[in-house]
């Protein structure tokens, strides 16, 4: 009877997967890459976060993947709705300027500090310490049915950053803060076999927008398995 119950269950089970337009994955070695495109709305300046990926994976046999990857960052800002702002302003003194209220925000002079010389400043620039950081760390997940979800094993450092007011011939930090070293498997991949034996796995392009309040990202990552060793 037991016997006969197991059989079922493994019977029910190829079914579904069939039914769902998928065969079972054989466990292997997979390589992939990556690019995302992070874009912060501050209602005053936009935070725009690129970072590529690459990494490598071990699935096994009930689906647990373990493997490494190596991100890299960049940060720069864009100063548009600033600069639209101060030309709007351009009437009012460096201090009444400061006071403005900005939506959800606070006030330009508690962001920006109370002595900036608005009528002075050039652009606001923004980088990671060092430009272009790189994290590195051991990643994680799950191949499951067609679903390839992968994430930071443990979170990566942090990442440094440094705003600038920006005149005419100096460069002023006002802001040093630090940013989580983004995950850029925050959107699972669609699994195939585009030939036998071939398994690949890619973002979905409607899947590839996320969004929240303030944030919007643009995902994009693909893995193929590698071909076993003969």
């Amino acid at each position: 009877m037991r016997a006969a119950r197991i059989a079922l269950v493994i019977v029910i089970g190829v079914l579904l997967a069939h039914s769902r337009g998928y065969a079972q994955v054989a466990p292997g070695f997979w390589r992939g890459s990556g690019s995302t495109d992070k874009i912060s709305d501050l209602k005053w300046i936009k935070l725009l976060v690129h970072y590529d990926s690459e990494f490598s994976l071990t699935a096994n046999a009930a689906g647990n993947v373990d493997g490494t990857a190596t991100v890299r960052y960049t940060l720069r800002v864009d100063d548009t709705q600033l600069r639209t702002l101060l030309t709007n302003f351009s009437g009012l003194a460096d201090s009444q300027i400061g006071a403005t209220q900005l939506p959800s925000a606070g006030t330009i002079g508690s962001l920006m500090g109370l002595n900036t010389r608005f009528h002075e400043l050039k652009s606001i620039e923004g980088s990671f310490s060092g430009g272009t950081v790189v994290r590195q760390g051991r990643i994680r997940g799950r191949l499951s049915g067609n679903e390839l979800h992968l994430e930071w094993a443990a979170p990566p450092a942090a990442i440094p950053y440094t705003m600038y007011k920006v005149y005419a011939l100096r460069r002023e930090p006002f802001k040093t803060e630090t940013a989580p070293a983004y995950s850029p498997w925050i959107v699972d991949a669609t699994v195939s076999q585009p030939a036998a034996g071939h398994w690949e796995a890619s973002v979905p392009a409607s899947s590839s927008v996320k969004k929240s309040a303030t944030s919007v990202w643009t995902v994009s990552w693909s893995a193929h398995q590698e071909p076993a060793a003969k």
